[in-house]
Formats: structure tokens, C-alpha cells, sequence
């Protein structure tokens, strides 16, 4: 007789879609949802998610609420289970601060993140400090002459377009 098997604490992404019965994609479109309500999920040494029994115990009696028609997405059942959860010994007041207060970590994370990503985009985006050089702009002038030729024979070629369509 073998030894009993150690649940780990955490499973990974595949593990833990693979016992809610779930795709992976899937299992990562339910953690944003699932980390507004219950905080966010713990990360490996490669910053991928792992999900606690905990959670996974969670989600699994979230798409039982689905499936028994108490909840009409995963959204739903999630905050059913977190507001069922501050009642079964937590203030509610409390809970629902503790809620808000994880909300606005899970938003200022995002937010720090948009301003490092925009802080790039403008240095990468910066307009040149000197002003163009005579070569730049030499270099420019004949394609401005070219435009402005094509603009002409544009406005020629509607002209036409609208005598020949006066004519017949």
C-alpha cells in the first residue's frame, strides 16, 4: 500500500484548469475577476500566477453556482462567494473595506504600469531637440513640389470627370 499522495499548496495554471475542468485560457480570463474579489493571486520565480487550493476550492464552487443557475457568470458568483464569505464571521463593513482596499491595490499595480509604459512611449516618441538641418529640408523640398503637382493634376482630372459627366 503506497504512501498517501501531498496536495501542494499551490498548483500551477494547467493544474489548476485541469481540475476545475477548464482550458487554460479560460482558467486566465477567471484570474483578473478572481483577484478583484479575493486580492491577488501569488506568483512563481517567473512572476506566472499560482493558484492556492483556496482559490481553486473558490472557483470550483463558482462554476457550481453557475451550473446550478445562482449565478449568471463567473463575476457574479464570485462576489456571491466573497459576500457569503464576510458574513460567515466578518464584519461586513470591514469585508467590503478590505474589498475596496484590494481593488485599489489591483488598480494602482495597473496604473504604475500605464505610467512606466507611457513614460517609455514619450521618450520613444520624443521630437528631435534641434530643428531640422538644410539637408533635411533640401531633401524635402522636391517631394513638396511633387505634391503639390499631383494635387493639380488631380483637380485637372476632376474637371474632366465633371464635363464629360455635363456633356452625356
Amino acid at each position: 500500500m503506497g504512501t498517501p499522495r501531498k496536495v501542494p499548496d499551490n498548483l500551477s495554471p494547467a493544474q489548476a484548469a485541469e481540475r476545475l475542468g477548464i482550458s487554460a485560457a479560460q482558467l486566465r480570463k477567471y484570474a483578473p475577476i478572481y483577484e478583484e474579489r479575493f486580492g491577488t493571486l501569488p506568483r512563481d520565480a517567473r512572476g506566472r500566477r499560482v493558484y492556492p487550493q483556496e482559490a481553486v476550492a473558490r472557483l470550483e464552487a463558482a462554476r457550481a453556482l453557475i451550473r446550478e443557475g445562482k449565478a449568471e457568470s463567473i463575476r457574479a458568483a464570485l462576489e456571491q462567494l466573497s459576500a457569503a464569505q464576510a458574513w460567515e464571521g466578518e464584519d461586513p463593513v470591514l469585508a467590503e473595506l478590505r474589498r475596496i482596499r484590494e481593488l485599489l491595490e489591483v488598480h494602482q499595480r495597473r496604473l504604475a504600469r500605464l505610467e512606466e509604459e507611457t513614460r517609455g512611449l514619450r521618450e520613444v516618441l520624443k521630437p528631435p531637440e534641434d530643428p531640422p538641418d538644410s539637408l533635411t529640408v533640401a531633401r524635402l523640398e522636391p517631394w513638396e513640389e511633387v505634391r503639390a503637382g499631383l494635387w493639380a493634376a488631380l483637380r485637372g482630372l476632376r474637371r474632366a470627370v465633371r464635363r464629360r459627366l455635363g456633356q452625356e
